[in-house]
């Protein structure tokens, strides 16, 4: 996949979840699409704002390589939630 004809919007958004508690990021408006990284543990994601759980979300293993997500979701919301531990999430807003 080619990245190049994005640009990054603004500040990079972060955030940490714990195994208990889910946090949010508000991707902006401007947003067509962004790149998810995590360290520290795997985080889980919902992309329409649903609480994150096993079997309902995705799962961002730690320390991967930025992820390319080519879409944002309708309510731009982007919840996580710790899997293992508290996972420390970067997400990149691209436009």
């Amino acid at each position: 996949m080619k990245f190049n004809h994005y640009t990054p919007l603004g500040a990079v958004l972060t955030t940490s979840s714990n195994t208990t508690t889910s946090q949010t990021i508000t991707v902006p408006a401007a947003a067509s699409a962004f790149l998810i990284s995590v360290a520290t543990a795997d985080a889980l994601c919902t992309f329409d704002g649903s609480a994150p759980t096993a079997t309902n979300s995705i799962l961002f293993p730690k320390g991967a390589s930025p992820q390319y997500v080519p879409a944002v979701p309708k309510d731009r919301v982007l919840t996580f939630l710790g899997s293992g531990g508290t996972a420390a999430v970067t997400v990149q807003p691209l436009e």
